[in-house]
């Protein structure tokens, strides 16, 4: 069932998923093969049964590897199943019992769990749920307590037994518990890949692809997330509305090619400009929103003020491409505790328009500017579809 759940998911380009449908398919070979061996035990079905086996694993590793962006092709794990091969099949050549080759079998998969368990741990992403990822290191830390305790039993001399099939119960357990593990595998596989679509889609729909920036809705979700914080920790933060500068002849004069040019160069300095923590969002066309947690409208607007003249500069050296050198101008407030979200979007934007009408090119806090806040009822907020400020915000000249 996971082979063919993966197989479905390969148009999506998910990494990994090519070595995983190989994995599996090799895992299906084994089982039968073992299956076989009590049947008509002979040299090459024990070869054969430990080698699809081994190679299972190793391309269940090499498929998460690719999966977190690694590179696939590390020899090791490859040597490692080349030389368990080998010695199974020397030590059945030379007639020793199945507790012998069990121990080799045994080690190599407790290796290749722990190895499979540390990667996945190791590149996990905070930001996404655990879930995935949790389950996979739940599995692979039964296969290696498993078969570790498989070995030890072995070498120890707690198992003794001539057939791989043996019914004992310890065997049906070890038996039972290892072949339950790779299917189990699989279905980790299924559940990384199905996060792996999720956030493609929430990055399509948070993220603007021209830009970098968070789109509308993205931004929007990450302010009411910020604005429950700040009233319960009592903390500060800013907001600034970025407008490009006659952008609309940009793209009457060089045309919209050069228009998407200026945007993507323009969402590239920002990103690169912002703290960590900032929160760069595209409200639409050459309009842009910044929110400055910890810091209050003087210092946000000092720091915009900054990467203004650093846009600037850049499009000036950028002459020789002709690309046109523009502007940009901004409003920015800060949060006032308690009130609705559109309030605060208001008195930046009036800001905005106040840089707009004093000649452009220019950043200014909504304390420059001799205005009285438009006062937003918290219900009329959440029952109006298209508040105030953002249809104020809708600029068709510049």
């Amino acid at each position: 069932m996971s082979l063919v759940i993966l197989g479905s998911l390969r148009h999506a380009s998910i990494p990994g998923i090519g070595r995983w449908m190989a994995a599996n398919l090799l895992a299906i070979g084994g089982m039968i093969l073992y299956a076989l061996r009590d049947v008509s035990a002979n040299f090459l079905l024990v070869i054969f049964s430990n080698a699809l086996f081994c190679f299972s694993i190793v391309l269940g590793y090499q498929g998460c590897r690719q999966f977190f962006r690694l590179p696939p092709t590390t020899p090791g794990p490859y040597v490692g199943a080349v030389f368990a091969i080998a010695g199974i099949g020397y030590l059945y050549m030379t007639g020793q019992d199945l507790g012998a080759r069990a121990i080799v079998f045994s080690i190599f998969f407790v290796c290749m769990y722990a190895a499979m368990g540390r990667l996945i741990w190791a590149s996990q992403k905070p930001e996404r749920p655990f879930y995935a990822c949790g389950f996979m290191l739940g599995v692979l830390a039964l296969g290696v307590l498993a078969s570790a305790a498989r070995g030890m039993s072995f070498a120890l001399g707690l198992a003794h037994q001539k057939t791989l099939l043996l019914p004992t119960t310890l065997n049906i357990v070890f038996v039972f518990t290892l072949l339950l593990i790779l299917p189990a595998l699989s279905i980790g596989m299924v559940m990384l890949a199905h996060d792996n679509m999720t956030e493609r889609l929430e990055r399509w729909v948070n993220q603007d692809e021209l830009t970098g920036a968070l789109t509308r809705r993205g931004f929007f979700a990450k302010l009411h997330a910020v604005i429950k914080q700040t009233s319960r920790a009592s903390g500060i933060f800013s907001v600034a509305i970025v407008d490009l500068d006659h952008f609309k002849s940009i793209n009457d004069q060089y045309g919209h090619a050069m228009g998407d040019l200026v945007l993507t160069r323009v969402g590239q300095l920002i990103v690169s400009s912002l703290r960590e923590a900032d929160v760069f969002g595209r409200l639409g066309g050459e309009e842009f929103v910044i929110m400055f947690p910890g810091l209050h409208r003087r210092e946000a607007a000092a720091r915009l003020d900054a990467l203004r003249m650093s846009l600037r500069d850049d499009f000036a050296r950028m002459q020789d491409d002709a690309v046109p050198v523009f502007t940009f101008s901004a409003g920015v407030d800060e949060y006032r505790m308690g009130e609705p979200m559109e309030n605060l979007m208001h008195r930046a934007d009036t800001a905005l328009y106040a840089a707009k009408a004093q000649g452009r090119n220019r950043v200014l806090s909504a304390d420059q500017v001799p205005f009285e806040p438009q006062k937003v009822p918290a219900a009329a907020a959440a029952e109006s579809a298209e508040p105030a400020w953002v249809r104020s915000t809708i600029r068709a000249d510049d």
